[in-house]
């Protein structure tokens, strides 16, 4: 993938044939001084461009940062508390019409969900569609709310 290709390790872990052909070897000290023990030779044929590389590092990058963001979004903030024999679970789901993601409840087996997007009204396949599962709620949970919304 490069030209030069480096082995950055702290003093004295490895000795000079153990480094992999083609492979230099530096070495770092408690000071944080690197010195070359020894230079690599040059890659004639790269496996991949460097333009190439940055693309699928840069594509990487926003998938790690789309990810952490989903994961913030669907975490389950009850902790599992409601889903022992949960027949109703709220998922957040992607329409693949408008592409909006909106959330939804919906009963376990339920097929698909209509979209909720201004407009759409796409019936969504929950079998194909980009689902995530937030949490489950049992029927003690719906008993709970039942006996809370006659309180009100």
């Amino acid at each position: 993938m490069a030209d030069y290709a480096y082995l950055l390790t702290p003093k004295g872990l490895l000795k000079l044939d153990e480094i992999p052909k083609g492979y230099g070897l530096l070495e770092i000290d408690e000071f944080d001084s690197i010195t070359v023990i020894k230079n690599p030779s040059r890659n004639q044929t790269p496996k991949l461009s460097l333009d190439t590389f940055i693309k699928r590092t840069g594509r990487a990058a926003t998938n790690a940062v789309l990810f952490q963001e989903l994961s913030k979004e669907t975490k389950d903030k009850t902790g599992g508390a409601f889903s022992r024999g949960a027949t109703i679970q709220l998922i957040s789901a992607t329409c693949p019409s408008c592409k909006k993601r909106k959330k939804y409840l919906i009963q376990i087996d339920q097929k698909e969900v209509l979209c909720e997007g201004r407009g759409c009204k796409t019936e969504i396949p929950l079998s194909k569609a980009r689902t995530h599962i937030i949490t489950s709620y049992n029927k003690n949970f719906v008993k709970k709310i039942n006996k809370l919304m006659e309180n009100e």
